[in-house]
């Protein structure tokens, strides 16, 4: 028999036929086709930052695919994610069993802040994976990782007025959208040995 559905129970009776009719059926016979892997994705993938302000996790929740889709028992889901610059083969992946579908999450954590990330979820079950659906979200600011770099104070021949020059930070040191620089300063007596506290500020 072609064209059945996998891990499906059905039932049949059979019977013999001749050129005068069809004679009487078998007894009651019921069975289950083999099982496959799903051949659907996992529903309404969603891809957010936590609520607690983490800058290096993500929230990822989804929905079982739709049951005529399993093709067995779903016994996990299997989830990956990598940068969403990099367009290379999914590289870390982590798996989550599946005990009913009220708990469909996962936090995917150590990632780094403020960065864009790809995720792939699919279902398992005990006859293999089946296709992934995919999702994007990026990990929230955090405060910048280093001070500005290469600073160079010079006069320029000025009495009264210095320069500052320094390299702007790359989006790795930055770990967020650029608001602005502060330059503190302060007044430095030549007769004291220890500094004054900062006491003015300018952008």
């Amino acid at each position: 028999m072609d064209g059945l559905k996998p891990y499906t129970e059905y039932k049949a009776r059979i019977s013999a036929e001749n050129r005068l009719g069809r004679g009487k059926h078998s007894k009651l016979l019921r069975f289950r086709t083999l099982g496959s892997r799903p051949n659907a994705a996992p529903l309404n993938v969603e891809v957010k930052a936590p609520a607690d302000d983490d800058s290096q996790s993500l929230l990822v929740t989804w929905r079982d695919p739709s049951l005529e889709y399993w093709n067995g028992p779903l016994v996990a889901y299997k989830i990956g994610w990598r940068k969403s610059e990099h367009k290379e083969d999914f590289r870390n992946w982590t798996e989550v069993t599946r005990h009913d579908a009220s708990d469909l999450q996962a936090r995917l954590t150590q990632l780094e802040p403020f960065t864009q990330y790809g995720v792939t979820v699919m279902a398992v079950n005990d006859f293999g994976t089946g296709p992934g659906a995919d999702a994007v979200a990026r990990t929230r600011e955090t405060t910048p990782s280093v001070a500005p770099p290469e600073l160079v104070c010079n006069h320029g021949g000025v009495h009264r007025g210095l320069t500052l020059s320094w390299r702007s930070l790359s989006e790795t040191e930055l770990r967020g959208r650029l608001a602005q620089y502060l330059v503190y300063f302060q007044h430095v007596s030549t007769s004291r040995t220890s500094l004054p506290e900062i006491g003015d500020e300018s952008e």
